[in-house]
């Protein structure tokens, strides 16, 4: 989960001043500010403050935004050389640790070398100065993992931690803040806790007190395709974050919504990805977001409640009673780095240099075999091993369809699922990537032979694309799916590529030219359906975000082209097998003459086994550039586990000619 948010409010904590014997400077009027860092798991300050601290009333620490989020009143300065260490006898190797690093950031510090002892057989003595470790123990016994203390007691000063990384975070704490280095000085203040967890006062939500609220998820947040739902994940997790300033837990976490209760909803599935809100709604309160924004959703609701680890801040919220009035929402600062306009100059641009050549690859599905959706884990993947990605990014919408024998008469994609793909598309394209579409689209004719078979005549052939016709309803209910994704991308600004009917000159799939019967589909009647798709989504739902990708098999290549006017680049599907076989039946030249930039539109090498890797790969693509076929963009299909699989994709990426995301970030932003 991301970096929860800190509520930013100061207090000041009255404590009574104590004394350590000729030890003692009072503070004058001046302020003390320092700087420091706060986060659910790393909760120390990370930048030092000023080596001289000056005299002041109080020490104000600052977040990694420069804003103050706590102040402590400053009673008095106190000699650090008659303070000593002390640690359990059985203290753990993290504990010795960090008393290790305490006493040699005391020294650096301040040159005082401090004795560390044994808390037996050592006897205490109320006058003696001392500073008290204790991790899981003694006063820390009871401590949560990420919980510490800094606590000073006239002049004793007790550094306390639920576990060795919290113990350090406080160590850290105490040497940036509390030690005077110019003057060799302690500085005794109040009392610092950080708990770790979420403090949530005595509120109201319409009238109903806080207590009474459960975390859950919306119902309608459910996966078809995707491995976990992240808003049942963050509500389980929540209901462990947040506890009452009494230190019972404040939230139980349940999977389902009963009437006459109420409840903190997480809601994931908005289709709009930078946006985020929390709202009263019923009796209940919604955190809304996208897969992209859940996580500021859930930052924005501490600040709903007012929630703080610092149970004195939470508490200034007591008696707040929260409305709908109160509803706020926000958005992220997510932009989209070229136009449609400008991802098709880049391709242009590709096509008029000999040394762009534009990377793309397609998403595996959640268990990494064959074709899919997993955006998300795919780029992981690739970025873990080459420490970089493919620029394009290409996923199948073809089996989600309705008409799809194994979605029993649904569409097989939840609002949720659409969220997580197109989140997961976002961040790919605000770091410089670009997105693309393909569909192997069920049969209208014969939905139970998935999208193979035929239409095995013209006039059958021309009644997908006559309106109202029950092929015409069959295929607008195949490509449902594409345009839900299309109209979502278009609604975010982010330009995609659509590859309707790749192959199209081959044998294999219905909307070939090349019928199972031997019927050769007329090309007025195979264009018309493409030019009917393109005024389907073009004119009809509207969606300008667009680039057409003609995609055809070797042969015939323009046999079926609609026309300049309905395609902005070009490409065949090409899978080889170690023969350089792309110039059979001259079908990559031909395309060439339509002008348009042209690639590899879906490539795939023999295996692995056979010694072709992505270093065999890019010595093609080079042999193409040689043989005079420009070759702009590839799109590597999941054949053979794509680049991890075939190996050396380090070298590929790695080859100035090859525009990887790094290299088209720097591109968009020349």
């Amino acid at each position: 989960m991301k970096k929860l948010f800190v509520i930013i409010i100061a207090f000041v904590c009255a404590f009574s001043v104590f004394s350590c014997a000729g030890n003692v400077e009072t503070p004058s009027s001046e302020t003390t500010e320092t700087t420091a860092s706060d986060d659910i798991y790393t909760t120390a300050p990370e930048t030092e403050p000023e080596e001289t601290v000056p005299e002041g009333d109080y020490i104000t620490i600052i977040d990694d935004d420069g804003n103050p989020y706590y102040l402590l009143e400053l009673y008095e300065r106190v000699d650090i050389s008659s303070f000593s260490i002390v640690r359990p006898e059985d203290a753990s190797e993290t504990l010795n640790t960090a008393v290790s690093t305490l006493r040699d950031g005391i020294i650096a510090k301040t040159g005082a070398e401090l004795d560390v002892v044994n808390d037996w057989p050592y006897e205490q003595d109320p006058e003696r100065c001392e500073i008290f470790m204790y991790e899981g123990t003694g006063a820390a016994k009871d401590f949560y993992e990420e919980q510490y203390a800094l606590e000073f007691r006239k002049n004793k000063v007790h550094i306390l931690a639920g576990s060795g990384e919290a113990m350090m975070n406080a160590v850290q704490l105490f040497l940036n803040y509390f030690i005077d280095v110019e003057n060799s000085k302690v500085i005794m203040t109040d009392q610092y806790y950080f708990l770790g967890k979420y403090f949530v006062s005595e509120i109201t939500v319409d009238g109903v007190p806080i207590s009474d609220f459960d975390i859950t998820f919306d119902p309608d947040d459910y996966a078809i395709d995707t491995p976990e739902v992240i808003s049942e994940k963050i509500a389980e997790e929540l209901s462990d974050e947040f506890i009452f300033s009494n230190h019972t837990k404040a939230f139980s976490y349940t999977d389902r919504m009963m009437r006459g209760k109420h409840y903190i909803v997480i809601s994931a599935h908005s289709l709009d990805v930078d946006s985020y809100s929390v709202s009263v709604e019923n009796g209940n309160i919604y955190v809304r977001g996208s897969y992209y924004s859940i996580d500021e959703a859930v930052n924005l609701l501490l600040e709903f409640l007012h929630a703080s680890r610092y149970v004195l801040i939470a508490d200034r919220a007591l008696g707040l009673k929260l409305t709908s009035a109160d509803n706020v929402s926000r958005e992220l600062d997510f932009t989209v780095p070229y136009t449609k306009t400008e991802l098709l100059a880049a391709f242009s641009e590709a096509q008029s240099r000999d040394d762009m050549i534009i990377s793309g690859a397609h998403a595996f599905n959640w268990r990494r075999s064959s074709n899919g959706i997993a955006v998300g884990p795919t780029l992981d993947l690739f970025y873990n091993n080459f420490g970089d990605v493919s620029t394009i990014m290409e996923f199948d919408l073809g089996k989600y369809s309705v008409l799809s024998p194994e979605n029993n008469n649904e569409e097989g994609l939840s609002e949720y699922d659409i969220s997580k793909l197109v989140s997961d598309c976002a961040d790919h394209v605000a770091k410089g990537g670009i997105i693309s579409i393909s569909a192997h689209t069920i049969n209208p004719l014969d939905p139970s032979g998935g999208f193979r078979g035929g239409i095995n005549s013209n006039d059958l052939y021309k009644e997908i694309f006559t309106e109202g016709t029950e092929l015409n309803k069959n295929y607008l209910l195949s490509i449902s799916p594409v345009m839900r994704v299309l109209k979502a991308f278009h609604d975010n600004g982010i330009p995609v590529i659509y590859r309707p009917f790749h192959e199209m000159t081959g044998d294999w799939f219905w909307w070939c030219i090349y019928q199972p019967n031997g019927i050769v589909i007329e090309a007025d009647i195979w264009t018309g359906l493409w030019k009917y798709l393109h005024n389907h989504v073009t004119n009809e739902l509207g969606l300008d975000n667009v680039l057409w990708s003609y995609a055809a098999a070797g042969k015939n290549a323009l046999y079926p082209y609609p026309g300049d006017e309905y395609v902005d680049i070009v490409g065949i599907d090409w899978y080889t097998g170690g023969n350089r076989e792309v110039k059979v039946e001259d079908g990559y030249p031909l395309l060439m003459t339509s002008g348009k930039p042209i690639g590899l539109t879906e490539f795939g090498g023999p295996a692995p086994s056979t010694g072709y890797s992505c270093e065999s790969m890019l010595l093609d693509l080079k042999w193409m550039m040689e043989e005079g076929l420009d070759v702009d963009f590839f799109v590597l299909w999941t054949t053979n586990g794509s680049f991890v699989g075939m190996q050396k994709g380090d070298v590929l990426f790695g080859d100035p000619i090859i525009y990887t995301r790094n290299d088209m970030l720097k591109y968009w932003n020349r």
